[in-house]
């Protein structure tokens, strides 16, 4: 028998709760994190008893740093703002309640349950 080797996770566009009812509502690219990314984020990550979940701020801004590859419809004052190489650079300009629903939705995509594996055709490819 041989080991299947797995292949990259497909990004996916996610637009956030808040960003639900605008016109033009920002999105964001997100994907799975690799094996070698999972080992380097599974520290900061504690499974609680009730089966909750416990994701430190360490594992929330690694999550963001491999899942987090992209968006649209950023702005500010100036105008529209692109997503850059600088991870920290990036998170900074997301408000910290945004971070926490892209870090659990790059979560979900890493760590799927039961239910999610059945209904997500594009874990991977």
């Amino acid at each position: 028998m041989t080991i299947q080797a797995l292949a990259a996770f497909t990004p996916e566009w996610y637009t956030p709760t808040s960003e639900a009812d605008a016109d033009a509502p920002a999105r964001f690219k997100v994907r799975g994190l690799t094996g070698s990314q999972q080992a380097e984020v599974s520290p900061e990550i504690e499974l609680q008893d009730n089966e909750d979940v416990k994701i430190s701020g360490r594992a929330m801004f690694l999550l963001l740093k491999f899942g987090l590859v992209d968006w649209e419809g950023m702005e500010t004052g100036g105008g529209p703002v692109r997503f850059g190489k600088n991870t920290k650079a990036n998170q900074d300009l997301l408000p910290y309640i945004l971070q926490i629903e892209l870090a659990g939705r790059i979560f979900e995509l890493t760590y799927p349950g039961p239910d999610d594996k059945k209904k997500s055709p594009s874990r991977r490819k």
